[in-house]
């Protein structure tokens, strides 16, 4: 019997040094670009039911819908950067910037506004946070449990919004400003630990939990009356759409590669909508220094050709890739590239815009250059 116990008590002592722990070497720095494969028809939602220790969740065949690529830059690098003079670093994706101060242990969340200068009443805003907002803190364990919340509120021009909207306003009064409140909630919970399956590998990974809880409101300002709640009236203004929603997703993460390996978004009823992943195998150092160092894109100023400048290339065989703005593949090739020369690459046709060059090597190390095409 004492022979039994023993032997279970190591395999329990065993099972908890499997365990995951996510430390600082995996906080973003500046230089760091992730990009991500997205996957819109993966639909077995059953693998979100394993919960807790040791699971194994097989994610091996999911398949590339759109990429989607996040980069983290240096805050002069954005049209914003004055707004934020705490932060050292900038994450952009999907036409957002949003502003950090990233720490030995941890990551704060200072504010965002749109990468360009837009059109419209929403155009140029910028949202500074009141304070600093922790997001991330390291080590991170099994069981640990977190929450943070932000605010944001932008004020607009009532001239924006079309008179027949303000019908319903008290004594049909007209207000001078239109003002949007919203305030997120999220908690984080890391309920699970085990093995990853990726297409191309098996990742030792934490599972958050996430649970993000919106609540916003519309507001009007009439005359002398200030500020009225008007939420209940803004269907038209939101062409039926709520202003207050809960979303549940999980992301995977492990201590061997910065940012989430993999996330799964879901719907109230618990239907995966989409999943995005890493594509590739690399760990820790995201930003693939020696294949970018070693491939120059000539000019991201382009018409119907790429140049490529070389230098000493292991192998000269690679994979080219393009996306569009949209993260949709419009050319995909095999490529031969002569070391220390440089090589043009014929682009197909399409409309002009950004895009990215995506170069994978066959060691499945990638490089990422964005170009604008005239």
């Amino acid at each position: 019997m004492l022979r039994l116990l023993l032997i279970l008590i190591t395999v329990f002592e065993l099972r908890l040094d499997a365990q995951i722990t996510l430390t600082n070497r995996i906080l973003p720095a500046v230089g760091d670009r992730y990009t991500y494969h997205i996957d819109t028809q993966f639909s077995d939602a059953t693998l979100l039911l394993l919960v807790g220790a040791d699971q194994t969740w097989d994610l091996r065949q999911l398949s590339q819908a759109r990429i989607r690529t996040d980069v983290w830059d240096s805050p002069n690098s954005s049209r914003l950067a004055a707004s934020f003079p705490l932060a050292n670093a900038v994450f952009k994706s999907q036409g957002r910037d949003v502003f950090y101060r990233i720490t030995t242990n941890k990551v704060e969340e200072l504010g965002s506004g749109n990468s360009q200068i837009g059109g419209g009443p929403f155009g140029n805003l910028v949202n500074i946070y009141p304070s600093p907002v922790t997001v991330f803190t390291t080590p991170a364990n099994y069981q640990e449990n977190s929450n943070f919340s932000t605010e944001t509120s932008f004020t607009i021009p009532a001239s924006f919004i079309p008179d027949s909207i303000f019908t319903q306003l008290p004594g049909g009064l007209k207000p001078d400003s239109i003002r949007i409140k919203n305030k997120t909630n999220v908690t984080r919970l890391f309920d699970s630990w085990g093995r990853l399956q990726l297409p191309l590998k098996t990742w030792d990974v934490l599972r958050e939990k996430r649970t993000t809880v919106n609540s916003g409101s519309i507001e009007a300002k009439l005359g002398f009356l200030g500020w009225i709640d008007v939420t209940s009236l803004a269907g038209p203004i939101l062409g039926g759409l709520s202003l207050s929603n809960t979303s549940l997703d999980y992301f995977f993460y492990s201590n061997n590669s910065k940012g989430f390996l993999a996330s799964i978004a879901t719907d109230t009823l618990g239907n995966i909508n989409s999943v995005e992943f890493k594509p590739d195998q690399a760990e820790v150092a995201t930003h693939n220094i020696g294949l970018q160092s070693n491939i120059e894109l000539v000019s991201n100023l382009v018409e119907d050709q790429i140049v490529l400048r070389t230098k000493d290339l292991v192998n000269p065989q690679y994979q080219i890739l393009i996306s569009d703005a949209g993260g949709r593949i419009i050319q995909k090739e095999k490529v031969i590239l002569v070391p220390n020369a440089e090589n043009i690459i014929k682009l197909e046709p399409s409309a002009t815009g950004s895009f990215l060059l995506i170069i994978n090597s066959m060691d499945n190390a990638s490089a990422y250059y964005p170009f604008f095409r005239n």
